[in-house]
């Protein structure tokens, strides 16, 4: 006798057994130990600042997991589709996220000047082939003589870093990410533009000159910015909903942020449910997380 399943009943299935995985009890018991220590009336109140936020990190998330999809088949035609996931997922996460930033973020906060500096056009300059900060591409001169509050929206102190436990490449992401929302809101100059673009590899002009990579990163990036995450990844999407939700309800700074973050990173890492990919888009989210916290906290307060 043969049963068929609905579309809601697969999904409800896929649910269920979502939320019986280990990994996701596992980061229930952070929340709740968390939230058990907030006192009445601190839960963060800055609904705008909170909104984008949770944007730029469902960007970041499904734009690092479609990324990394169309980076493999991009790599494939170089003879080495698991380097063309790696850098799609970074570029996808950066690109997701920052794109998700400029259409949720109130209008006269972030903006482009113009074409020449899109965010993949930001992005290609900013990133090195070994996904590192090309950092001598931003004008430090310019960025010393600005106000401080341009720094601090740049970077996240060494200790709350360490807190976070997020690796070299993740973190990465969260630092292109509030790089890139600086250049859109005029408080970092790049320089040597045509130098950096003369740099890329094969491989990153060809990540960069697929429209269907790019769209599909700005794609997510879009969904995220209107709290929608597109994705049939069902415990991806449950990883991100628990950890918006401590985010929303115990977080006041940027400290607390690098706190959970170490918690969940810690459960993340020891899962053996989760896929090396599925742990990626995870971190990329939490990365994304802790510098936008950051850049937005700095901004609403100028």
């Amino acid at each position: 006798m043969l049963i068929s399943c609905s579309n809601g009943d697969t999904y409800e299935i896929q649910s269920f057994k979502v939320e019986n995985t280990q990994v996701i009890t596992d980061l229930k018991n952070v929340n709740s130990e968390l939230l058990s220590t907030v006192p009445s009336g601190t839960r963060w109140t800055g609904k705008e600042k909170m909104q984008v936020v949770s944007a730029d990190i469902g960007g970041a998330w499904g734009g690092g997991r479609i990324g990394g999809r169309a980076g493999g088949s991009i790599g494939m035609a170089f003879g080495n589709p698991i380097t063309g996931a790696v850098f799609g997922a970074f570029l996808g996460g950066v690109i997701g996220g920052a794109y998700a930033s400029w259409l949720a973020a109130p209008a006269e906060m972030v903006d482009i000047a113009d074409n020449s500096q899109s965010i993949e056009g930001v992005c290609k300059i900013l990133i090195n082939d070994d996904m590192s900060i090309n950092e001598s591409a931003i004008n430090r001169s310019a960025l010393r003589a600005a106000e401080s509050t341009t720094t601090n929206k740049l970077d996240v102190e060494e200790e709350l870093i360490i807190e976070s436990k997020l690796d070299e490449n993740s973190l990465n992401i969260g630092k292109t990410h509030n790089i890139i929302l600086s250049v859109m809101d005029g408080s970092v100059i790049l320089q040597n533009e045509e130098q950096a673009l003369l740099d890329s590899s094969n491989l990153k002009e060809a990540l960069f000159n697929s429209e269907i990579f790019i769209d599909s990163c700005k794609a997510m990036g879009a969904d995220a910015s209107v709290g929608r995450l597109s994705t049939s990844d069902t415990i991806l999407s449950k990883v991100m909903e628990l950890f918006n939700q401590v985010l929303e309800e115990y977080a006041l700074k940027t400290d607390d942020v690098a706190f959970i973050i170490g918690n969940y990173v810690d459960v993340i890492e020891e899962s053996n449910e989760l896929t090396t990919e599925q742990k990626q888009c995870i971190k990329s989210g939490l990365a994304t997380a802790l510098y936008s916290f950051k850049y937005w906290e700095s901004t609403f307060e100028e």
